[in-house]
C-alpha cells in the first residue's frame, strides 16, 4: 500500500466520521410545529456516548403504548452495542427531561435488517421506570380503517427539507394521505407488514431516516389519535418527482404486540392467604404441601418468604424460584413453591415445621415480566431485569432445539398433567407434547440475549453439491406459510473465503445464523425461482453456523441445490461484472475503536482508454469507495450510497486503485462491481 494513498484514505475516513458513525436522525419536511402537550406519549431516542445536546444525540422516535412499553422501528435498536436513553413527553428537545432506561429489546421475529420490506420493522422496548402518569397511544385494531385516501399524520424531529441539513429541536407534524401499495405481487410481505402514503409529494413528508416515529390516524370523533404506522424507510428521487415512504403496520402484528405487552400484566387470583396452601399428589401417590403465588409483574406485587426454624435459614423470593419439584401454571405464571423435599414441612429431624408468609402490595408492578419465546425470536436485555420468566412456546413435537444465551441457564421440563417440574436440562432438548418448557436462572442480566433455535442437520460437505426438498413439514419460519431448511457443515474449520451457492425451484432466501446469539450473521437473496442465489463470506466464521434456506413466496415450496465451497475472487477485469465479498480476510483499519474492513482492488489501463467507469452496487448495505490514481492521489471518495457510477480520468498504462469499505461493522458484506473504459475524456 503506497503511503500517499494510505494517508489519503485516512483523511477521507476522518472526514466521514459524522456520516458513517452517527445514526440518521428523524425529521419532518413541509410540516408545522406541534403544540406543547399535544402528543404527550411521543418518545425520542437519545445516544448516551457523548455530552452533546439532546437535539444532537437524538436518532429515532417512538411512542408510549403502555406504562412500561415503547414501540419504535426495529432497525433503530437492532445494534445491541448502541447505548441510548429515552425521553418521553417533550415537544422541545432542549427542555429538561427525566431519562428513561431501556430494559429489554424485542424485535419482531420477521424483521430483516438487510431488507426492511421483507418483514415487520417493529420493536418493543421495555422501559424502567414505568411512566404511569402519562397517557398512552392506543393502537389501531381495525384493518378496515386503513384505506387509500385516508388522512394520517407523521411526527418527528430533525431535518426539515430535502435539499439542506437544516434541523430543529421542536417536534413537527405533517399530514399525509394513505395510498394503495401496488408495487409488488400480492404474495410480497410488504402487504402483510407495511402501508404507504402518496408518492408524488416532494415538498412534504418524512425525511431519510425518520425512523420509529408514529404515523397517526385520528379517532372517529376527531378527539385523539390511534397508532396506525411506524416510520420505516423511503424511496426518494426528487429529480423524478418520486417520494415513496413506507410505514410498518402494527395492526398486522397485533398478536405479537399483545403477547409481549401481556408479559407484564398477568392477573393473579385473590384468595385469602390461609387458602394459599395447596396440596398436590405426585405420580407415586405422595401428597405434598406448597404455597401458591404469582411472582411475575401484574396488577399487584407479591413476595413469598419461606422460613425454617432451624438452623434459622430464610429464603426470600427475590426472583421466580423454579426448581425440581415445583408445580408451575403455564397459563398465568403462578406456581407452587416447595422446599427441597417437595413440601413446606419439616426438612429433617433437626428442623421444625417451616412457615411461608405472603406479602401483597395492591398496585401495578412491572419488574418481573413473564415472556413467551418462540423459535427464532430473540430478547436482548439492556439493563438488569432479575426475575424475568420465559416460557418456550410453539415447539414442534420431536424437534430438537437449543437455547442461546450469554450466560448459563437451565431448561425446566414441566409435566403437563401433574404441573410438576421434573427435570433440569442444559441448553438443548427435544420437544415433547407431554411437557412445558421454561428457561430459568440467569435471566435478565444486562447485555444478555436469549433466543431459541431449532437444531440443524449436519448435512453439507464442503465442495459437494447437495439437493434438498423444502416442504410444509420443515420448520415454520416466523411468517405464516414460510418454512426453512436448516443445515450445517459436516466438516470442521474452512480456511479462507467461502461461497454458498443455491439454485432453487422457488424464490429462496439464504440466511446464516449465529447459534450462540440467534442473530443473523449473513444474508443473501439475488434471484427468483430457478435463479442462482449466492453469498461470499469468511469460511472460518462459517464453521459452527447454521445455514437456512427458506421460501419467500408464501406457501411455495420445492427442491433446491446447495453447494458450499472455498472461494478466491479473481482480479478486476474490464467488462466483467463480479460479485465480491468484504470479509475479515481483507484489509482493515480502526475507527473510534471499531474495526472496519475494506477490499483493495486495482486495474491497469492496458488499453487506449482516457477514462474508467466503476459501477458498484452494495448488496443490502451502503459501501464507501475511495479511488486513487497511479500516484496515490485521491480521485474520488464517496459514502452513504448503495449504488455508485463513478468515472475518473486515466493514462495509458496507469494503475487505478479502488477501496470498497464496509462501514456497517458487520462480519461480511457482498457487492457487485463492473469496470468499463472509454476513449473519451471524463
Amino acid at each position: 500500500m503506497r503511503k500517499a494513498s494510505f494517508l489519503a484514505l485516512v483523511a477521507c475516513i476522518s472526514a466521514l466520521h459524522l456520516d458513517a458513525d452517527d445514526p440518521i436522525r428523524p425529521s419532518i419536511v413541509g410540516g408545522q410545529d406541534a403544540s406543547e402537550g399535544e402528543f404527550p406519549w411521543m418518545a425520542a431516542f437519545l445516544r448516551t456516548e457523548s455530552d452533546d445536546s439532546a437535539a444532537d444525540r437524538q436518532f429515532c422516535g417512538g411512542a408510549l403504548i403502555a406504562p412500561n412499553w415503547i414501540v419504535t422501528a426495529a432497525h433503530c435498536v437492532d445494534d445491541e452495542s448502541r447505548q441510548f436513553e429515552i425521553m418521553v413527553g417533550n415537544t422541545d428537545l432542549s427542555e429538561a427531561y427525566v431519562p428513561i432506561k431501556p430494559v429489554s429489546i424485542h424485535l419482531h421475529p420477521s424483521f430483516q435488517s438487510r431488507r426492511l420490506s421483507r418483514g415487520s420493522d417493529i420493536a418493543l422496548i421495555q422501559i424502567d421506570p414505568p411512566i404511569e402518569n402519562y397517557p398512552t397511544l392506543p393502537l389501531n385494531r381495525a384493518l378496515s380503517r386503513i384505506v387509500p385516501g385516508r388522512k394520517v399524520t407523521a411526527l418527528g424531529w430533525g431535518l426539515t427539507d430535502y435539499q439542506s441539513n437544516a434541523n430543529t429541536s421542536t417536534l413537527k407534524q405533517v399530514e399525509l394521505t394513505l395510498r394503495e401499495i401496488d408495487e409488488y405481487e400480492t404474495n410480497h410481505p410488504v402487504y402483510d407488514y407495511f402501508l404507504s402514503t402518496e408518492i408524488h409529494q416532494i415538498d412534504r413528508g418524512i425525511h431519510s431516516g425518520d425512523s420509529g416515529g408514529p404515523l397517526l390516524l385520528p379517532n372517529e370523533d376527531g378527539e385523539g389519535w390511534q397508532l396506525v404506522g411506524i416510520t420505516s424507510y423511503s424511496r426518494r428521487s426528487i429529480d423524478f418527482n418520486q417520494n415513496a415512504p413506507f410505514f410498518a403496520s402494527p395492526t398486522s402484528v397485533l398478536d405479537w404486540i399483545d403477547r409481549t405487552l401481556a408479559s407484564s400484566d398477568t392477573v393473579p387470583e385473590a384468595p385469602p392467604q390461609h387458602q394459599r396452601v395447596k396440596l398436590f399428589t405426585d405420580d407415586e401417590g405422595n401428597t405434598h404441601a406448597g404455597y401458591k403465588h404469582w411472582p411475575f409483574a401484574g396488577r399487584r406485587s407479591e413476595q413469598l418468604s419461606v422460613h425454617w426454624r432451624y438452623p434459622f435459614l430464610h429464603y426470600y423470593n427475590e426472583f421466580p424460584f423454579i426448581d425440581i419439584g415445583n408445580y408451575y401454571d403455564e397459563t398465568d405464571g403462578s406456581f407452587i413453591i416447595v422446599d427441597s423435599d417437595y413440601r413446606i414441612s419439616p426438612r429433617d429431624n433437626i428442623t421444625r415445621a417451616s412457615l411461608a408468609t405472603l406479602t401483597i402490595e395492591e398496585k401495578p408492578t412491572y419488574k418481573r415480566p413473564l415472556f413467551q419465546l418462540s423459535p427464532f425470536e430473540r430478547i436482548f436485555f439492556k439493563e438488569n431485569a432479575y426475575g424475568t420468566g420465559v416460557l418456550l412456546q410453539n415447539l414442534q413435537a420431536d424437534w430438537s432445539y437449543s437455547m442461546s444465551t450469554h450466560y448459563s441457564g437451565d431448561i425446566m421440563l414441566q409435566n403437563r398433567t401433574s404441573g410438576k417440574i421434573e427435570q433440569r436440562l442444559r441448553d438443548t432438548f427435544t420437544a415433547s407434547p407431554d411437557y412445558n418448557y421454561w428457561f430459568v436462572d440467569s435471566i435478565g442480566r444486562s447485555n444478555q440475549y436469549i433466543s431459541l433455535l431449532p437444531q440443524p442437520e449436519p448435512a453439507l460437505t464442503v465442495g459437494e453439491s447437495h439437493r434438498f426438498e423444502l416442504t410444509p413439514y420443515d420448520t415454520p419460519y416466523i411468517r405464516p406459510q414460510t418454512y426453512i431448511k436448516l443445515l450445517q457443515l459436516d466438516s470442521g474449520y474452512l480456511s479462507g473465503e467461502a461461497k454458498i451457492t443455491v439454485l432453487p425451484e422457488f424464490d429462496a432466501e439464504i440466511i446464516v445464523l449465529e447459534p450462540q446469539t440467534g442473530s443473523t450473521f449473513a444474508y443473501g437473496d439475488h434471484g427468483a425461482e430457478n435463479e442462482i442465489d449466492d453469498l461470499i463470506l469468511d469460511g472460518s466464521y462459517l464453521y459452527g453456523k447454521t445455514i437456512g434456506i427458506y421460501n419467500f413466496d408464501k406457501g411455495v415450496t420445492g427442491s433446491f441445490e446447495i453447494k458450499v465451497e472455498r472461494h478466491t475472487s479473481p482480479p478486476l477485469a474490464f467488462d466483467q461484472e463480479q460479485i465480491r465479498g468484504i470479509t475479515s480476510f481483507d484489509r482493515h483499519f480502526t475507527s473510534r475503536g471499531n474495526t472496519l474492513y475494506y477490499e483493495r482492488l486495482s486495474i491497469t489501463n492496458d488499453r487506449n482508454y482516457r477514462s474508467l467507469t466503476f459501477d458498484i452496487h452494495g448488496r443490502y448495505f451502503r459501501p464507501g469507495i475511495s479511488i486513487f490514481d497511479g500516484e496515490g492521489e485521491t480521485l474520488e471518495f464517496l459514502s452513504d450510497q448503495q449504488d455508485y457510477e463513478v468515472t475518473v480520468p486515466v493514462s495509458r498504462g496507469e494503475t487505478i486503485i479502488i477501496d470498497v469499505i464496509n462501514f456497517e461493522g458487520t462480519p461480511t458484506e457482498n457487492y457487485e462491481i463492473l469496470v468499463t473504459g472509454s476513449t473519451s475524456a471524463p
